[in-house]
């Protein structure tokens, strides 16, 4: 047998009787914790699958109320390492929600990278009416991903409206 007899340092070592009452309460503890994130877990997986499916048909059906109500904040990202926050704000801005996708958005500090924050908060403002405010945030998200062509194109879009389209080449 490998483990027939204990190790030396272990030989002679008893735990009082008092701590064991101490080591189950501390193992129950660990134990209901991970039993709640593995639950907030598993509920997340089953609301991601259905954001999934709509982000990706490109109609979001599901009400902004489900998502944001029922997809809990842990884990703060979905399988796809989209935010949690940014998910819940997508939502909100198709119900028309923006007051409460902005406040969302405003709140999410856990990436400066990613340009997806201040995409639909531009998004939000230019839904709002408040162009120039969208292009002011637009800007500043193009500043760390340049290379987005989805900012640059919604640039050009919110450019429009406070300029106008460009006119036309005459044709000769």
């Amino acid at each position: 047998m490998f483990l027939a007899a204990a190790p030396p340092l272990m030989q002679g070592l008893t735990i009082p009787a008092r701590a064991v009452p101490l080591f189950r309460a501390i193992f129950l503890v660990l134990v209901l914790g991970s039993a709640f994130i593995l639950q907030l877990n598993f509920r997340s997986l089953r609301y991601q699958r259905i954001t999934e499916e709509e982000i990706l048909t490109g109609t979001l059906s599901t009400s902004a109320d489900v998502i944001v109500n029922g997809l809990p904040s842990i884990p703060d990202l979905n399988s796809s390492g989209e935010p949690v926050d940014v998910i819940k704000a997508r939502y909100l801005i198709n119900d028309k929600k923006l007051d409460e996708a902005l406040l969302i958005l405003k709140q999410y500090n856990r990436s400066p990278y990613d340009s997806r924050k201040e995409y639909f908060i531009a998004m939000a403002y230019g839904m709002k009416g408040e162009n120039e405010s969208a292009l002011a945030v637009n800007d500043s998200a193009i500043k760390y991903l340049p290379g987005d062509t989805l900012l640059h194109e919604y640039r050009s879009v919110l450019a429009d409206r406070l300029t106008g389209p460009p006119a036309a080449f005459p044709v000769k």
